[in-house]
């Protein structure tokens, strides 16, 4: 199955930032994808997890994650190994991965950053997670528009109660 930037709900959206239209990489996951791993992801908690995403540009002006879809992320064995691997094979072009599993959405919670870049999750369970985001912008040049920017990915521990906030950016 072909993967491209925020699909299946953005589960490897680090693997495949800033890749060229090339060969496409194919990666086997195999760490076998178990969905009782990931089964505090779907119950109710205390906690809330909540931050911004932005990057600042190479003139100094900072570009928010506006309107960019956030994820929280079950962080799994399964998923890490699929990070793990696509990061290596995007460097290669963009990253196809074989036998994805689609369970893993139901996992997976879903926001949109403001126009600040601010998101949040609210009654979270604890848990590891990780939090996936785009900050991209366009530059114009005199053969198109150069894509810049790119994803943004931070592992967050909740315990119950917790308030976590999270600045993305780099």
């Amino acid at each position: 199955m072909a993967f491209s930037k925020f699909g299946l709900i953005l589960l490897v959206a680090l693997a495949v930032a800033g890749c060229v239209a090339s060969q496409p990489q194919n990666v086997v996951i195999s760490t076998p994808f178990d969905p009782s791993d990931a089964e505090y992801a779907r119950r109710p908690g205390s906690a809330t997890v909540y931050g911004q995403a932005f990057m600042r540009q190479v003139g100094g002006g900072v570009v928010t994650a506006a309107g960019s879809k956030v994820l929280m992320v079950p962080a799994i064995p399964y998923v890490h190994e699929a990070f793990t691997k696509g990061a290596s094979a995007s460097s290669r072009g963009q990253v196809v991965f074989s036998n994805l599993d689609r369970r893993l959405a139901a996992f997976v919670r879903i926001t949109v950053a403001d126009a600040s870049g601010s998101f949040a999750f609210t009654n979270i369970g604890p848990g590891e997670y990780y939090i996936i985001t785009q900050v991209l912008w366009g530059v114009p040049t005199e053969y198109g528009v150069n894509n810049q920017g790119g994803d943004l990915i931070e592992l967050v521990r909740v315990n119950p109660g917790q308030s976590i906030r999270v600045i993305m950016s780099r």
